[in-house]
């Protein structure tokens, strides 16, 4: 079956299958056979078009990464001769790890060069980076960085694989060692605390509580008034730490439950 689309026969065909009696009743069903398989075609070269057009939406996606990468490269090289500062690579670092696969071998060779060149700018570099990081995960997250958010799992992601390129054992050594330093700080913690009370205590509210240590307040404030009264007459007045008497707290608030 040939493509006849390009003759403009479809008005005539059209015609010719509208005559109805006036017409042959074959002419008649080789016209409405022609426009069935016009139609056909026509379907068909819609595909490739489709086909055409997701080729050049590729093409134009790999055009468009391929001048991303020359600038990027561009940018880097300005870095490493010293023509922009290389504090100024932060910002791109930041997304080091979530672009890997497009620019990951022109970030990596860039911080290996600034790193032969300086090794203590480009540390205070990275540093930078991941300050500037957590500080969008705070901002984020409305100033309450949780422990487990995914923020803060892609900047510890991102300070580990800059510790890895250095060496892997020096990465597994700090690990272990911020575990060993948690759980000395949570023993510390621990031995401050108030010790465990096996006696039984009368519940009470938590009102009640604030309002017993609000009276108990503001009766220490007015005898640290009364005793600074006849001091302030023999012009030999004492200072009083107010704030260390409005932080004294009943023990209910601070014994473990």
């Amino acid at each position: 079956c040939h493509d006849l689309s390009g003759l403009d026969l479809w008005d005539s065909l059209i015609r010719i299958a509208q005559s109805g009696n006036d017409a042959n009743g074959e002419i008649v069903a080789q016209a409405v056979s022609c426009c069935s398989k016009a139609l056909l075609w026509n379907l068909a070269r819609i595909g490739e078009a489709d086909v055409d057009k997701e080729e050049d939406d590729e093409n134009v996606k790999f055009e468009s990464l391929h001048e991303r990468r020359t600038q990027l490269a561009a940018f880097f090289k300005l870095v490493i001769y010293n023509l922009i500062p290389i504090r100024a690579a932060a910002p791109i670092y930041k997304y080091y790890i979530r672009s890997f696969n497009d620019f990951g071998d022109i970030m990596k060779s860039t911080l290996a060069k600034a790193r032969e060149i300086n090794r203590v700018h480009t540390a205070r570099m990275i540093a930078h980076c991941l300050e500037l990081c957590y500080l969008q995960v705070e901002s984020a997250s409305n100033n309450c960085v949780e422990r487990g958010s995914e923020g803060l799992q892609a900047v510890k992601e991102l300070a580990r694989h800059d510790v890895a390129e250095h060496s892997s054992d020096l990465a597994n050594a700090i690990e272990c060692n911020a575990v060993r330093y948690t759980k000395i700080f949570a023993e510390v913690i621990d031995d401050l605390l108030p010790d465990f009370r096996t006696v039984d205590l009368v519940p009470q509210d938590v009102l009640d509580i604030f309002i017993d240590h609000r009276i108990r307040m503001e009766q220490r404030i007015r005898a640290a008034d009364a005793e600074t009264a006849p001091r302030a007459v023999s012009r030999d007045p004492e200072p009083v730490n107010m704030a260390e008497v409005r932080s004294r707290f009943p023990p209910e608030l601070l014994r473990r439950l």
